[in-house]
Parts: structure tokens; C-alpha cells; sequence
């Protein structure tokens, strides 16, 4: 039988796993996050060695921690049998930790055994030598800590049955307890021989103690490693904070757009000028901020493994410090991923700036600072006008005509289509069916392009066209959809036929043709935005260019002007497909 002192240690260090584990266990998301995943798996973004082999190697980490402790309870148990009261519950603490280390290695798809086992080692087994110490209640006489195991052996059972509690976090507690009140009642005087102290002194004193000891060690200095980082990281994002106000060109409100040329990044102005060359290998959009009640305009960029913050007069600060690990591990391990998430046909890295963008709010979130990116909006070609109503037909006046929408009466899947009686200032009376595609009848409204004209489509389905100011028809062939009708020029986007082209390839040779109101082709592109005053353009190099409304060049070509976050995800630019 093991001597005092021995067992004291033995119950000691099961303190110290259980402690360790339920350390682990409330602190483990805290320590995930500080991980980054990406396609090579995941790593802390501070670099550390300790946290690794603790996160991703958890499940051997907590199989070799059960088991390290586990079978010196059970060894010491059976030392301690002539006192079978200590080796019981020495019994009861080695056997859960192996039954522990047994569910651990059990696949997570197949739960039904690892709720057996609990239900027999929990709630069976305890149940059973309860009723066994019950009818034996007379002739063993137990003690009052007897009789109050019972009761607990009880409770347990109940709280696992009602799934209220585990049920293997209070038999361990349990089992401790129970030691060190038998240990405490233990005789002083047993005496181990040479051979038994020799072998005591390794298992328990050297090999227990390493197990729960490093195991302990790994999360407390875990912890203190992801602590210290993140007191480091709020001290240098506040620094950079303060740093940004004094970059020049800081509130320069001018919209800045991003460009590519050969994988390599900078930024023009609405006017087409370059203002920042293209030398970064990654840029997010210049994003509104407000620092110190200031209004400031910054982009995040990325050139040779260095991240900096721009200012528009091209003033930078470089990131450095765990500021700087955290960026990295993000484009390592989660960037990367992403990108090639969302590059669907292979040849483009879509969403490339966006998910850069991500990075820069990252850096603000701590501060609760709101990031707004600056992008062009897409000019709304839908001006909606709301009719009047009169026995359920819509009325359109402008100052040349009157248009008068009636439905078509009919019970097949055109209930679309409609009477259109235009009524001129001069009395003359033109009436069509047609279809209305901008129509909305619930609504009594109607949508029209830029200029005002109304759209329409023939009622075989094979012309396309539009209304003019005057009330005038202009019927164009049903290839094309129209886009917008702006300035006087026709926007068409040219339909493929669907049905012949697989998907990629058809996406890739949609163009756009531009015309005037005589029909003569003012332009021709693969790819097509509309804004303000300019236009942003494919030309037949598959280069982008800005382009004004005249369609002269005000721009250098690039391989990609990226306007908006609607341009960075799509891979050809077709906008209005």
C-alpha cells in the first residue's frame, strides 16, 4: 500500500489535470480564433510553436494527457487495495480518464456509441453498486461519507440521465474529493520498500507530473502568448490610428479608382489621370474614416510582403510589429482561399480587391472606427414613374403625348400584354399590342430609360424597342437588350444564343454596341459601365480604358479599371447580363 505522502501527490496532480483541462476548455475559442485557415491548414497568426502543437494536434494532445493520468491512478489503485475505500475511487478517476481517451478516438459521426458508454459508466455501473451497498447496508454498517456517496452517486446518475450537467466532470471532482478525505484518515506509519519508492517516485512524482505539468504549462502560456499579442495589437493599431492624420493629402475627398497592369496596382481620377502608379501588388478601394473628428480618405496596400496605408498624395505608413503577422497570416492562410473560392472559370482572380478590403476593417474594428469604401455607382437607368389610374387603365402624360395602357383580356401566359393607345397633341391616335417589360401593374408604375423613353417589345416576340419623346415607335430586331437610351445614344447589349454556347464561353463573348437614334454604330466593346459623364470600355486589345461622352479616350489602358466592388467580382465585366 502506497504511504501517505504518495498518495497525496497522486490526488494533487489529479487536481492539477482537472484544473488543466477545464482551463482548456473554457479559453479554447479564445485561442482558436487567434488561428487562420487557408489551404495549407491552419496556424496561429502569431508564429508560436506552443500554440500550434497545442491547437492542431489537440485530439493526440488530450488522448496522451487522459492516458498519462489515467493509468497511474489505476496502478496506484491497485497498490492501494488493501484500503478499498482510497483505491475505489483512485479506480473511478483512472477509469473515466480512459474512457475519455476512448471516446476521443471514436469518429464524430458516430455519437450513439460515445452516448452508450455514458449512459453505462454514468448512470448502469454507478447505479448498480449503489443497490449492491444498499442491501448491504446492515452488515457493512457505512459511515456517514459512505451513506452521503450514495446520495451523490444518486444525483450523478439523475443529472446524466436529464443530460442537466456532465456526469464525468462530477465523478472526477467527486473522486478527488473522496481520496483526500480517505487519504487525510490514512495510517502514518505504512512503510514502501526501496523498490516500491523508486518505482512511486517515477510514475507518480516525475512521469504524472510532466504529463499534467506540460500540459498545463502549454495552455497557460498559450493563454499569455494570445494575451500579450493582442495588447501589443490594440497599442499598434492605436499608434497607426493617430499616425494616418498626419499623411498628406489625408482629407482629400477626390474619387480615386483602383487599376491593374501586369498583376500590379494603382489609381486614377475621375478624369482619367493616373495619380498613383501602378507598383503595389495588392490595393483595397480609398475608404472614408473618421479619426479624431476628421474626416480621412486611406487605402491598405501591399508591396513585397510589406503592408502600408495610402494616403491620395501616395504618403504611407508601413505596418510592422504582430500588426503586420496578423496581415500576413490572413494572406496566407485565409486570403488565398478565397480567392480561389471565387475564381470559378480559372483565369481571374475575382473579388481580388474586395477581399482586401476585409483586411483594412480589420485593422479599424478594434476602434469600432465604420469604414466606407469609395466606389462609382453604376448609373440607375430605371427613372420610375408612377400612372394614373382610371377602370383599370394607366394613363403616361408628358408634354408631346398621352399613353394609354389597357390589359389584354386572356387566360394563357401572356397576361403581359397590353393595349397601348398613344394619343398625340395634334389629336392622332396610334394604337399596338405590345408587351411592357418596365410595366408594373400592381404598382401602377412604369420605368423608363435615361432620357424618358419607354420600352416595349412586338407581340411575336421578334422586335424590341422603345417610345420616344414624341410617342414615336422605333422597333429594333428582339437579339439585343437594350440597356439604356442615354444622350441620345442607344445602349445594346448583343444576345448569344444560349442554347448552342456553354456558359463560360457564351459570358466571354458578350459585347455591347452603342448607336444613335439613326442607327449608325458609334461604338462596339466586350465589356461596358455607365457613369455620369464617362464610360468605362473594352477595346479590341482587351484593355480597359475611360472613355467620355464622346467616347475619346481620357484614360491610359490598363488590364482592369476596377470602379466598383461589382466590377472586382465579375470576370468580364458584362454588367448587365
Amino acid at each position: 500500500m502506497n504511504n501517505k505522502k504518495t498518495n497525496y501527490v497522486i490526488a494533487t496532480i489529479d487536481c492539477i489535470a482537472i484544473i488543466s483541462f477545464y482551463i482548456l476548455y473554457f479559453t479554447q475559442n479564445y485561442l482558436v480564433n487567434s488561428m487562420m485557415t487557408g489551404p495549407d491548414g491552419s496556424r496561429n497568426v502569431y508564429g508560436n510553436f506552443v500554440i500550434d502543437c497545442l491547437l492542431l494536434n489537440i485530439k493526440t494532445v488530450m488522448i496522451v494527457f487522459t492516458l498519462g493520468i489515467a493509468i497511474p491512478n489505476i496502478i496506484s489503485a491497485i497498490q492501494n487495495i488493501k484500503d478499498k475505500r482510497l483505491s475505489f475511487w483512485q479506480f473511478v478517476f483512472g477509469i473515466i480518464e480512459i474512457v475519455s481517451a476512448i471516446e476521443l478516438l471514436i469518429p464524430s459521426n458516430i455519437t450513439i456509441i460515445e452516448e452508450w458508454i455514458n449512459r453505462i459508466m454514468f448512470v448502469v455501473i454507478p447505479i448498480v453498486l449503489m443497490i449492491r451497498n444498499i442491501i448491504l447496508l446492515k452488515k457493512n454498517k457505512p459511515t456517514r461519507m459512505s451513506l452521503i456517496s450514495y446520495i451523490l452517486v444518486i444525483i450523478i446518475a439523475i443529472i446524466e440521465i436529464f443530460g442537466l450537467f456532465g456526469a464525468g466532470t462530477c465523478w472526477l471532482i467527486m473522486s478527488i474529493i473522496m481520496q483526500f478525505i480517505y487519504i487525510h484518515n490514512q495510517e502514518k506509519c505504512i512503510v514502501e520498500s526501496n523498490k516500491r519508492k523508486i518505482f512511486n517516485a517515477i510514475l507518480y512524482y516525475i512521469i504524472q507530473t510532466l504529463v499534467a505539468g506540460i500540459f498545463l504549462f502549454m495552455i497557460i502560456y498559450s493563454l499569455m502568448v494570445v494575451k500579450i499579442n493582442e495588447i501589443r495589437l490594440e497599442k499598434q493599431i492605436s499608434k497607426l490610428y493617430n499616425d494616418i492624420t498626419t499623411l498628406k493629402e489625408i482629407t482629400n475627398k477626390e474619387d480615386y479608382i483602383p487599376v491593374e497592369n501586369n498583376k500590379k496596382y494603382g489609381f486614377i481620377n475621375q478624369e482619367g489621370k493616373e495619380v498613383i502608379s501602378c507598383d503595389y501588388d495588392r490595393v483595397t478601394y480609398f475608404n472614408e474614416i473618421e479619426i479624431n473628428n476628421n474626416t480621412c480618405y486611406i487605402a491598405l496596400a501591399k508591396k513585397d510582403n510589406q503592408f502600408y496605408i495610402l494616403s491620395k498624395g501616395n504618403d504611407k505608413i508601413g505596418i510592422n510589429g504582430v500588426l503586420r503577422k496578423q496581415l500576413q497570416a490572413m494572406d496566407k492562410y485565409w486570403n488565398d482561399g478565397i480567392i480561389e473560392m471565387q475564381n470559378k472559370y480559372g483565369n481571374y482572380r475575382n473579388g481580388y480587391l474586395t477581399s482586401f478590403e476585409s483586411f483594412l476593417r480589420f485593422l479599424f474594428e478594434q476602434k469600432e472606427v465604420v469604414v466606407k469604401e469609395q466606389t462609382l455607382e453604376v448609373i440607375n437607368t430605371n427613372n420610375e414613374i408612377y400612372l394614373e389610374e382610371d377602370s383599370s387603365k394607366y394613363y403616361y402624360d408628358n408634354d408631346n403625348y398621352t399613353m394609354q395602357i389597357e390589359p389584354v383580356s386572356n387566360d394563357t401566359e401572356d397576361s403581359e400584354k397590353y393595349n397601348v393607345t398613344i394619343i398625340k397633341s395634334d389629336g392622332e391616335k396610334v394604337s399596338s399590342i405590345v408587351y411592357l417589360p418596365e410595366f408594373n401593374e400592381e404598382d401602377a408604375t412604369i420605368a423608363t430609360f435615361s432620357n424618358g423613353y419607354i420600352e416595349f417589345e412586338s407581340e411575336d416576340h421578334t422586335k424590341i424597342g422603345w417610345y420616344d419623346d414624341d410617342g414615336n415607335k422605333t422597333t429594333i430586331s428582339s437579339n439585343y437588350l437594350i440597356v439604356d437610351i442615354k444622350d441620345d445614344k442607344i445602349i445594346l447589349q448583343v444576345l448569344d444564343d444560349e442554347d448552342e454556347k456553354s456558359d463560360a464561353n457564351r459570358k466571354s463573348e458578350l459585347y455591347f454596341v452603342v448607336i444613335d437614334t439613326s442607327g449608325k454604330t458609334l461604338l462596339q466593346t466586350t465589356a461596358l459601365d455607365i457613369y455620369d459623364n464617362m464610360y468605362l470600355v473594352k477595346n479590341k486589345d482587351k484593355k480597359m480604358v475611360l472613355v467620355d461622352e464622346d467616347f475619346k479616350r481620357i484614360s491610359n489602358e490598363y488590364d482592369r479599371i476596377i470602379t466598383n466592388k461589382q466590377a472586382d467580382m465579375l470576370p468580364e465585366y458584362s454588367f448587365y447580363y
